[in-house]
């Protein structure tokens, strides 16, 4: 009886030890997330032209501004950062279209869409500069294709591209401009874009300077809120631009760009 006592006694404690190490293991193992099904990137390029299609074809969402003063600096900025992305996948086009939004918005195939309002309530180049490295960091981990997946699925998406379906084309449009991304994807942007300001020789802390005045101008959402919310609260954004240090031999080099010239030139074309 004894024995028998003792080897119940030992089972227990074994199915004890083996409970307590599966809650360690299920806390403290780094957990395998499964394969996330992707689109090809010829299928993203021709799902970017299509989107393209809906904005600026036959439906008309965005009105394009080709305005050589205009278009120049904002080419000269995108070209210094994009000349510190190293090898890409992308080939990217960025539009600058009316409307008063203070935003950028990233569609599939590297096109970046840049509304006039964004370009009148940014300061300077830089200030610029880091919200276009953050829709470059988008891009280059493929967030909106990620998104597009989840929104619509991997066979919906491949199916719209080998048929003319108008009525999906417009879905897809609208959702690519009301694309709110995960909070993990804007901090994976904005940490890229910060490492890409930096490679580019523009101050990092810019990113944080727009925030700042984007909270003093617009508002922002209460902090306690921020679980709540598919973006990261401003003043997390603020904290993590303002911590980020540069490597000791980094020295920032100013645009010579009038953003001033730049504004006044917008305000002409739009009013």
């Amino acid at each position: 009886m004894k024995k028998g006592k003792i080897y119940i006694d030992l089972l227990i404690l074994l199915a004890i030890f083996g409970g307590i190490w599966g809650v360690f293991a299920f806390i403290t193992l780094p957990k395998v997330e499964p394969k996330m099904v992707e689109l090809s990137l010829e299928k993203e390029d021709q799902l970017g032209e299509r989107s393209l299609d809906y904005l600026f074809g036959e439906y008309g969402v965005y009105e394009q501004i080709l305005n050589e003063k205009i278009q120049s600096p904002i080419e000269a900025i995108a070209d210094r950062l994009l000349s510190n992305v190293g090898l890409t996948d992308y080939d990217y086009k960025i539009f600058i279209v009316e409307s008063p939004e203070v935003n950028a918005y990233t569609f599939p195939g590297g096109n970046i869409i840049i509304p006039s309002g964004l370009i009148d309530f940014v300061e300077s180049p830089e200030e610029f500069s880091a919200v276009l490295a953050h829709e470059i960091g988008h891009v280059e981990h493929r967030h909106v294709a990620k998104r597009l997946i989840n929104d619509f699925g991997i066979t919906v998406l491949t199916d719209f591209l080998s048929n003319d379906d108008s009525g999906l084309l417009s879905q897809i449009g609208i959702s690519a401009i009301s694309l709110s991304f995960e909070r993990q994807h804007e901090r994976e942007a904005d940490s890229y874009a910060l490492q890409l300001m930096e490679e580019s020789r523009i101050e990092p802390k810019y990113m944080a300077t727009f925030f700042k005045r984007l909270d003093e101008e617009l508002g922002s959402y209460a902090e306690q809120l921020e679980m709540f919310s598919t973006h990261p609260h401003n003043n997390s954004r603020i904290k993590m631009a303002t911590e980020y240090e540069t490597s000791p031999d980094f020295s920032a080099k100013v645009f010579d760009i009038d953003w001033q010239q730049v504004q006044d030139e917008l305000l002409n074309v739009t009013s």
